[in-house]
């Protein structure tokens, strides 16, 4: 899996950039071959109605004619990192669950037609 992590509104630090990598490097487990690319974008948002800098991060992953797309705001650049993180692992497995329970399907009509023969 090829990841690329660009920045928007603010300087990635090599910290910041290796705990994205880490954490996102774990999804990797849904893609056996590596043929899927990660892209992320790490940036500040300044909203005029709330007080602080805002940290958002945006997911995007490509595999084949398969796109995802999570995002995430938080006070917090770790903590932001890591809730994108989590809602893309929980879009993957419930990619990964209905392709199984489509075969499985797939699977039961297949052996009740071998059996009414």
């Amino acid at each position: 899996m090829q990841i690329n992590i660009k920045n928007h509104n603010f300087e990635l630090t090599p910290a910041i950039r290796d705990y994205a990598m880490s954490k996102l490097d774990t999804l990797s487990k849904y893609f056996k071959n590596g043929d899927a690319t990660l892209n992320a974008i790490i940036g500040k948002t300044n909203n005029h109605h709330k007080q602080g800098n805002q940290y958002e991060v945006k997911l995007d992953i490509k595999r084949g004619g398969e796109n995802l797309h999570v995002h995430s705001v938080k006070e917090d650049v770790y903590a932001s990192i890591d809730e994108a993180r989590d809602k893309l692992d929980d879009e993957l497995a419930h990619n990964m669950d209905k392709k199984r329970s489509l075969m499985m399907r797939i699977g039961r009509r297949f052996k009740n037609l071998i059996k009414m023969n």
